[in-house]
Formats: structure tokens, sequence, C-alpha cells
């Protein structure tokens, strides 16, 4: 049993099972459903930056082979094992690279250019998704701000009795920058 669990319950007496983290979060679906298109843009761009940092490697071996003179893009001759195996599957994709030719400074100039176009462009799709999450988490941080204070608000003196300031603030501040983290960076980083 968790310390928890038994923090909250003393007794040890069963009170079920825990409800699943996701339950915690559903009370941010009427917030997150204002900026469903901010979201959907901001995980689209981190999508197609997941895209492009895998042609990165990609452009980085035709490089590679350029340099070192292999007849085809992704095949070694000497290669063995495990190694050999990952190659076999690339030589399909060697196939299909345009403009490559061994020792060409053509090829060097066509693929160092797509290098620095895909870093340029991973770099703008980062900044956009940046852009778009973040800001989407510090509006919804506001709007939860506004509703607690509206809540607070209204609520009764006596409600102010019986809890502690402090503790009111730590919810108010603390709390909240949690969820924002969580809808930010939290959403982006994952």
């Amino acid at each position: 049993m968790s310390q928890a669990t038994t923090r909250a319950n003393p007794a040890g007496a069963n009170t079920g099972p825990e409800p699943p983290p996701s339950k915690d979060l559903r009370g941010l679906m009427p917030y997150l459903r204002r900026y469903t298109s901010s979201i959907v843009f901001g995980l689209f761009m981190v999508v197609l930056m997941g895209i492009i940092g895998n042609v990165l490697p990609l452009a980085i071996g035709i490089l590679t082979d350029t340099l070192s003179g292999s007849p085809a893009p992704f095949e070694h001759a000497g290669s063995t094992g495990a190694a050999l195996a990952a190659m076999h599957r690339l030589s399909a994709l060697s196939r299909a690279i345009p403009y490559y030719e061994p020792n060409s400074r053509r090829t060097l100039e066509i693929y160092c250019l797509v290098l620095v176009l895909c870093v340029a462009l991973k770099g703008l799709l980062s900044f956009e998704a940046r852009w778009k999450l973040i800001s989407v988490s510090r509006d919804i941080e506001y709007d939860i701000r506004s509703d607690l204070l509206n809540r607070l608000l209204a609520l009764e003196p006596e409600f102010y009795v019986r809890n502690r300031t402090g503790e009111l603030m730590s919810r108010a501040t603390n709390d909240l920058n949690s969820v924002r983290m969580v809808l930010g960076p939290g959403i982006m980083y994952s």
C-alpha cells in the first residue's frame, strides 16, 4: 500500500482502486476544447519536426558515402553482422535517392543544401510549435486563473475562516503553474 493511501486512511482499509491519472486531467477538457485548432496545429508542427529530424541523418550518410567514394549510398562492402542487415534494408532506399554520384562535387552541393534546408526548416517548425503550444498553455492558465478568481470571490466569508490564506495562494500560483507546464512544455516534449 502506498504512503499516500496510508496517510489518507490510517486504519489501512482498502478504499478501492486508485483512479487513472487521465481522470485527473478531465477537468481541463473544457479549456482544451477552446484551443483545439491551435493545439492540433502545434502537434502537427512537432510531427513534421520529427519527420525532418529523420531526414538529417540520411543526408549526412549520403554526404559521407559521396566523400568515401561508395558506388551507391548506404552500400558498404566492409559491413558485417547487424550493420550489414541494416545496410541491406537501406539498399532499397539507395535506389530512390536522386543525384547521387560517388566523389561528385554536384552531389556534395545538393546534399549540403538539403542538410542546411532541413536544419533551417526544423528550426522554423520548432519555433512555431513552441510558440503555439506555449501560447495555448498561457491562455489556458489565464482562463483557469480567471475562473478560480471568480469562484473565490463568490464564496462565503466562512470559507476564508476555515481555510488558510497561504494554502489558497499556493493553489492559485504553484498548482496552476504546474498545470501550465503539463499543457505547454509537457505536451511539446513528449
